[in-house]
Parts: structure tokens; sequence; C-alpha cells
């Protein structure tokens, strides 16, 4: 006999719905605004009442204009966290729940999906690409390839079973575009030569323009960033890396051997001051790495970097700069990395969601899949929603504020800087609109470029922080609201760690 299968609301809910209505057959959605969240709805699905389970179930949002809008979904940095549910049913009187024999290769699943034209779209994830592909027809197809998410049993207090699983509301899915797509206007963009520019090259002419202060500001900036040029070659070019901190007059020996050795003999040329090349400058750097990197940075003076190193007196360095980029240029490899681009969920209102539970039996020829109805429609709020919930934060300012210390936070905080931004830059006053490119942020009629900058989150928490703190105060003249601002209150720190 064969048995036909279909997917219903949650069974403790079965009472509340009609048979006759077509949210019977659609999964539900569940709001929980605990980290303890599965906890919470595993007890919820086995209590004697639904009521609990009811209270966390997201409800369509009121009518605007006569059209029903898609309910909002926060993320969980806003500490909310959202499951999907549905019961795995026999279209027989009772509707017996079928049990998913995960032993003989059956699965049940469930896939979040796009719509957009009225039209739904399976995230497909293949070796070759990652897109959104249409489904075509009433959507109660599987795609090959399309992304599955897994679901679990969940054992309810009438004995029967229904399937959940975690509906992520953010993700870190991303794009790794290929670098030959990295074209602009018909030329390719070197990654690794634009990180060698924005770490050392583009820097040296700002640094003619630094204070010399009883601490000599310029020649600490000059010490750490010939220190950043030899890490940038430990990562690129790890041989050579180890030649400039281990023998300046070594030999290389495989692909690009010639480009490499060509790459030494430059950095031996180019005189810092005096006798001093930069390749020896730069194996002083490499050697004294980790006392460098210690806390606070130590003295210059006791490692022995006196101001013959400060590249601002260094007219050769400063002029050779391109000529070090063409010869690093070609002594790197041939194939060269991609860039990762944020992944396939948009936080917008104007992309919509639903999600669709699958019930998989392979054993049958052909294999049986059996798709949902879709649940209510959804949209992913952005991160700064102003209706999202406030998660209690707790945020510890760093402990070492030297360049040492500064120099070594990671920079993983990217802005993606379109047409419109740049323009925008330009009116600010003095050399702000120059500080992250002196040229190319400059070319109002080239369309088709834009940039992607990192930066330390660290750095920019201590800037944000200060400025809060004196705007705060000023603007207070205004809106006299300092009393409501802040609440301190006093700590031992014999709680804190050492």
């Amino acid at each position: 006999m064969t048995h036909v299968h279909d997917w219903t609301v949650p069974s403790p809910f079965w009472e509340s719905e009609s048979l006759h209505r077509i949210d019977f057959f659609r999964p539900a959605l569940f709001e929980y605004r605990s980290d303890d969240f599965m906890d919470i709805f595993m007890e919820a699905a086995a209590d004697h009442s639904p009521t609990l389970l009811q209270a966390a179930r997201l409800q369509p949002p009121l009518p605007v204009n006569g059209t029903l809008p898609p309910v909002r979904l926060f993320q969980p940095a806003h500490g909310c966290f959202y499951l999907a549910a549905a019961s795995l049913c026999c279209r027989l009187p009772g509707f017996p729940s079928r049990t998913v024999r995960t032993l003989e290769g059956e699965s049940a699943l469930f896939v979040v999906r796009k719509l957009s034209g009225g039209e739904e779209y399976a995230w497909v994830v293949t070796d070759n690409q990652r897109t959104w592909q249409p489904v075509g027809g009433s959507g109660r197809t599987l795609v090959n390839g399309e992304e599955r998410r897994p679901a679990f049993p969940v054992l309810t207090s009438d004995g029967r079973s229904l399937y959940a699983g975690y509906l992520p509301a953010s993700n870190s899915e991303t794009y790794n575009v290929p670098a030959g797509q990295l074209v602009v206007d018909g030329k390719p963009l070197d990654l690794p030569i634009e990180e060698l520019k924005s770490r050392f090259t583009e820097q040296l002419p700002g640094l003619v323009e630094l204070p010399v202060t009883p601490v000599n500001i310029a020649l600490n900036t000059s010490v750490y960033l010939l220190l950043d040029l030899w890490e940038y070659f430990d990562v690129y070019l790890p041989d050579v890396a180890v030649a400039l901190r281990d023998d300046l007059n070594a030999t290389f020996s495989g692909p690009k051997a010639a480009e490499r050795l060509d790459l030494m003999s430059t950095l031996k040329t180019q005189i810092v001051s005096g006798t001093l090349t930069l390749a020896a400058a730069l194996q002083k750097a490499a050697c004294n790495q980790d006392r460098l990197n210690a806390p606070g940075g130590g003295s210059l003076d006791q490692i022995g970097f006196t101001n013959g190193y400060n590249l601002a007196n260094s007219f050769a360095v400063q002029s050779g700069a391109q000529t070090l980029v063409n010869k690093v240029k070609a002594a790197l490899a041939d194939e060269k990395p991609g860039l990762t681009l944020p992944g396939n969920l948009d936080p917008s209102s104007d992309v919509c969601y639903i999600l669709r539970f699958i019930y998989e039996r392979p054993q049958c020829d052909p294999t049986r899949v059996i798709v949902s109805l879709p649940s209510q429609p959804f949209v992913f709020a952005p991160f700064f929603d102003p209706d999202a919930p406030a998660r209690p934060v707790r945020i510890t300012l760093p402990n070492d504020v030297s360049i040492a210390g500064l120099r070594k936070f990671k920079k993983g905080v990217s802005f993606i800087m379109s047409d419109a931004m740049r323009k925008k830059m330009k009116r600010l006053v003095g050399r702000e609109d120059t500080f992250l490119d002196d040229q190319q942020l400059n070319q109002e009629d080239d369309d088709s470029l834009a940039f992607v900058c990192s930066f330390s989150i660290q750095i920019i928490f201590i800037v944000a922080f200060m400025l809060l703190l004196m705007f705060v105060v000023i603007f207070n003249l205004i809106f006299w609201w300092l009393p409501f601002f802040r609440i301190c209150l006093p700590v031992p720190k014999s709680l804190f760690p050492e």
C-alpha cells in the first residue's frame, strides 16, 4: 500500500488550526530572545499545553494598506534566535506521524528560498559557483545542488514527533570572486600588490608630514613600516623573507628564482641612510620582530634603531617605491588570490524569503521528495534596525595603546567605497579625502572602480569611544542628556584577571 505523506503545522497546534485552512499545511516559525532558546523550545514542545509553544510562534504582522507585510527576523547580535518546525504525517485519518528512517537513507531538512518578482529562487552551491537559481513551477521541487539545512526530531507530549531546524538570520556565507574576474577597464587587479602599496609604499609620503617629537614618532613609525614590509614578504614571498632575516646573499631556486634574486638586489641597493640599505634595515626589523611586537614595543635605542632608520629622510626609498612595487610584482606567483565578498542573505526590506520543509525517500525508485507548502514570508532585519531588541553589551577597551600594540590589531573591518561615497569624501576639508588613496579616489569620472578598505576594529573603537565622550559633553549644552547617559559602577580591581 502506498502512503501519501505531507508536512503540516506542528501537531501541538492542530486543535487550534482548521484542517480546511491552507495554513494547516504550512511550517511554523518561532522566535526566542535567549541564548538558551533550544532548551526552551524542547521544554515547550514536550509540555502538555501548547501555550508556551504558541507564545513563541511568530504571528503575521497587521495589514498595511490592505497588504500583509512579511515578518521581520532580527539578528543573533540583537539577542534573537529563530526555529522553524513542522510535522511529517501520513495522509490517513488521524494524520499518524511518519518517522524518518535515517538508517535507510531518509532525511528531513528544510531550504530557504528568495522571492523575487513573484518567483522562487533556490540558493545553489556547487564546486564552481554559489548563486540563486529560479525554482520554477509551484516550488514544490528540490533543485539540484540546493543548500539544505538540517532538521531534527522533537518528541511532543502526545507521543508524536515534529521536526525543527535553526533558521539563521545572518550567516558568514560569502562569494569567493576569482582573480580573473577582478578586472577594471580591461586591467586585472593584483590584490597582493594593492596590499603592498597600502602597507608600505603609499605610507612613505605621509612620513614627511609627521611631527618629530622627543619620542621621535617618525622613526618609530618607520621601524614598524619596515617590520610590516618584512611580514608582507613572510606571507607572499616566504623564501625572500627568510633570506632577508638570515642571509642577504642567499640564492633561490624553483619558479621565479631570477625575479626573487632581482628583488633582493633592489633591496640591497636602495639606501636608507649612509651605508644602511633597505635590505639591512629589513633584516634588523626581522631579527627583532619579537621585541618590536612585545607590549609597548620596547626601547628603539636599546634595540639599536638610530635615526638612520628614519624613512622620512630617505630620498632613495621614497623615490624608489614604484621600482620596489614592480620588482615584487615580478617575483610573485602567477596564480593570484581571489577576493571574498559578502554572501547570500540580504538584510533589506525589499528582499523577501520563505522556507519549505523537505522529506526525502531515496529507497524509492525514483527517489520521492515531499516538499511542504511555503512558510509565511519573512525578511532579515539589518544590523542597525531601530526596532531591533538591544542585547546587553560589555566592551573592554584595549590595554596596549602604543604603536607596537596598535599595529598588531588585525584589519578585519571592511568598508566598500562606492563612487557616490568617494565623491562625498572629496568635500571634506584638508587631506581627509586623500587618506584612503591619494590618486584613485579623486578620479570622479571613473565609474568602473570601487574600493574595499580594511581597518582595525580596535583602533576604530578607540577613536569612536573618544569622540563619543567629546560630543556627548558638547551636545549636552543643547540636550541636557548627561544625567541619563551613563551608569558607572565601581568594581574591585581584584575581580579582574591580571
